[in-house]
């Protein structure tokens, strides 16, 4: 410890050492007998792999480390759990393992029994710790270097894109895209003017709610960042049309953006208190595709870009979604609108079909 205490500044050597006592206490426990720390075993859950068992000192050690990763961006890694189908937060993504009740037997888990019903309670608990989360990453960072942040929300957003991507179909009931049927001519054409679509939708109407036309929306050049100001060149902080952060640049990960970034908001709004109605934040979100996919019509018809890939971070989800809502509108009658002689009805008869079967899935699931 002296040779240590040499070469580290002032404090070092303190959250240095409180760093190995925090890892000793949890790793210790959770790869203990007792699958749990004294916390944990009081609320009567414990922690194991995915066959119901107790987990080594490296994966305990690893968890802890990888914990780190859901105090990141105001705690969302936390609350996670409630949206996954294990309850899984972020950091047992990424060490494969579950927390369960304690009662739980090896086979149970295994079957899927065990996992932690998400009651009142735990959201509560939930809120509480994400503000805990909130105002530490605030005071963190002041002292962090910018790019950091940058690097480590490019990696959640990569782990929130897969687990949203989860939820998207079972929630929407979405079979996803595979390579082979992206090879069918008509899906293509009915993808192409999706992404089209979504790429040149400016999210404006979703900012400007309940008659606050007036306000304006600016976008960081990096496309994640944003900032809504009203016509007195006040900053919009209240959740009916608050700015929000980007995962994914809508201009550039269109499919991403919809299923990581707008889906969650139309289900949900800004925030836990957010008035707006799903109807109202559906019919805002129109607002803007359409002007999306008059800019997409206006256009030749654009192939799909060379390098999309459906790599499990919610493309494959987004495009089972549209195609969805596109059903029942043959690729023939879409080509047709990129011609001279498509007029504005036929534009008209077609959006308002795709309108409706947007909103239908958006409220019933499917």
């Amino acid at each position: 410890m002296v040779m240590v205490a040499r070469f580290m500044p002032d404090g070092a050597l303190q959250q240095f050492v409180n760093i190995i006592l925090g890892c000793g206490y949890y790793a210790g426990f959770h790869s203990s007998s007792l699958q749990a720390t004294p916390g944990k075993k009081v609320f009567g859950i414990k922690v194991t792999d995915h066959d119901g068992g107790r987990i080594g000192i490296g994966r305990a050690v690893g968890r802890y480390f990888a914990a780190w990763l859901s105090f990141a961006v105001l705690g969302v890694g936390f609350l996670l759990a409630a949206f996954t189908r294990k309850r899984q937060a972020l950091h047992d993504l990424i060490c494969s393992t579950l927390v369960v009740n304690g009662s739980a037997q090896p086979s149970g888990v295994v079957a899927g029994g065990g996992v932690i019903p998400v009651t009142a309670g735990v959201w509560v608990v939930a809120i509480m710790f994400i503000v805990l989360a909130a105002v530490g990453g605030i005071l963190a960072g002041i002292s962090t270097p910018g790019y950091q942040g940058y690097t480590l929300r490019a990696k959640v957003a990569d782990v929130i894109g897969a687990l949203y991507a989860d939820h998207a179909r079972s929630r929407f009931d979405l079979t996803p895209l595979d390579a082979a049927a992206l090879a069918d001519p008509d899906t293509q054409v009915k993808l192409a003017f999706v992404y089209a679509a979504l790429a040149n939708s400016r999210e404006v109407h979703v900012h400007q709610m309940r008659g606050a036309v007036g306000n304006k929306i600016f976008v960081s050049p990096d496309g994640h960042s944003e900032a809504v100001y009203d016509e007195h060149g006040k900053l919009v902080t209240d959740c009916v049309n608050m700015a929000s952060y980007n995962y994914f640049r809508p201009d550039r990960e269109p499919l991403e953006h919809f299923i990581v970034d707008t889906l969650p908001w139309i289900e949900s709004g800004n925030c836990m208190t957010d008035p707006t109605s799903r109807t109202e934040r559906i019919n805002a979100y129109l607002r803007d595709f359409r002007n999306g996919a008059i800019d997409a019509f206006n256009d030749r018809p654009t192939p799909l870009p060379d390098n999309l890939r459906f790599n499990g971070k919610g493309q494959a989800e987004a495009a089972a979604f549209f195609l969805k809502a596109l059903i029942d509108t043959p690729a023939q009658e879409m080509l047709m609108l990129y011609t001279d002689s498509a007029t504005s009805a036929d534009f008209e008869r077609f959006f308002s079909k795709f309108s409706r079967a947007f909103s239908r899935i958006c409220r019933d699931g499917g």
